[in-house]
C-alpha cells in the first residue's frame, strides 16, 4: 500500500519524474513519463540503525529519475523507520511538507483532484516576469536608489559601533553540561 501510495505522488508530481541533462553544453530539465521506483525494504536492529540511515544518504545521478530514493527499514514488529530522501533541486522544505500530506492521503485511500500546474508552469511564469516591463522599472528603481553608496543600516546595539567597521567573525564553542 506504501509503495502504491508513493507511485500515485510520482504520478502527480511531475518534479519526481524529472531528471537533467546537458544537451549542447546547457542543463535541461527532462520530465519522463514513467520512472522506475520501488521501496527498498531492509531488517535492522535499533543498535544499527544510525549507521542505516548514514547509509542511505547519498548523492544523486542528476539525469537518473527520479531524483528520491525511499527505504523502509523493518526494525521489530509493528516498528519500522521511513526513510525520504529528495534531492533539492525536486523539492525544498514547503514542497516535502506537501509531498508528504499527499502521500498519507494516497496511504489512507483517498483521491485527490487533478493539479491544475505544475512546478515547470510557475518556472516559466516567473521567468516571463523576471523580463517582464514591471521588472525592468523596478530593477531600474533600485538600482538608481542604491546608485550612490548603501547607507549604513544603524540598528540599535546595546554596544557602541566601532568606528571601523570589521566583518570579521569569530568562533565560540560552547560546551554544555547534561544535569
Amino acid at each position: 500500500r506504501l509503495e502504491e501510495a508513493f507511485h500515485q505522488l510520482i504520478h502527480r508530481h511531475e518534479s519526481l519524474r524529472t531528471g537533467f541533462k546537458v544537451i549542447h553544453g546547457e542543463p535541461k530539465q527532462i520530465v519522463y513519463p514513467k520512472v522506475n521506483f520501488g521501496i527498498e525494504l531492509i531488517e535492522s536492529t535499533e543498535v544499527e540503525i544510525e549507521d542505516r540511515i548514514e547509509q542511505f544518504v547519498r548523492s544523486f545521478d542528476l539525469g537518473q529519475a527520479p531524483l528520491m530514493r525511499v527505504r523502509l527499514i523493518e526494525l521489530q514488529q509493528e516498528r519500522d523507520v521511513l526513510l525520504v530522501d529528495l534531492h533539492h533541486i525536486i523539492a525544498d522544505g514547503l514542497s516535502v511538507h506537501l509531498l508528504m500530506t499527499e502521500l498519507s492521503q494516497f496511504y489512507k485511500g483517498e483521491e485527490l483532484s487533478p493539479l491544475r500546474i505544475q512546478y515547470k508552469d510557475y518556472a516559466e511564469w516567473q521567468q516571463m516576469q523576471l523580463h517582464s516591463e514591471r521588472m525592468k522599472k523596478q530593477e531600474k528603481y533600485w538600482l538608481t536608489v542604491f546608485g550612490e553608496s548603501i547607507p549604513l543600516l544603524d540598528l540599535p546595539t546595546d554596544y557602541e559601533r566601532p568606528e571601523t567597521l570589521s566583518y570579521a567573525g569569530d568562533v565560540l564553542d560552547i560546551v554544555v553540561q547534561e544535569d
